[in-house]
């Protein structure tokens, strides 16, 4: 999620972790795609009007996601 937010926040100068129903839409979708990535090597990450009529909108792959989370499993380790 965090990925997510700083991507949408440098394409478009909006924060959405600031607001809370915006910060949840993006949690349900992130897990739900989190998820597909469990079966699949690639996924997209879509969010319609997220804020202020942008859209959040970018594919993701497994490697990429597994090399963000990599300090959180070296940390539950």
């Amino acid at each position: 999620m965090q990925h997510a937010g700083e991507s949408f926040k440098k394409k478009y100068g909006l924060d959405p972790t600031k607001n809370v129903k915006t910060r949840l839409r993006m949690l349900e979708t992130i897990e739900k795609q989190r998820k597909i990535l469990s079966a699949n090597i690639e996924t997209s990450v879509v969010i319609e009007a997220l804020m202020e009529d942008e859209d959040l909108n970018f594919n993701i792959q497994r490697s990429e996601f597994e090399e963000m989370i990599k300090p959180f499993i070296e940390r539950f380790k």
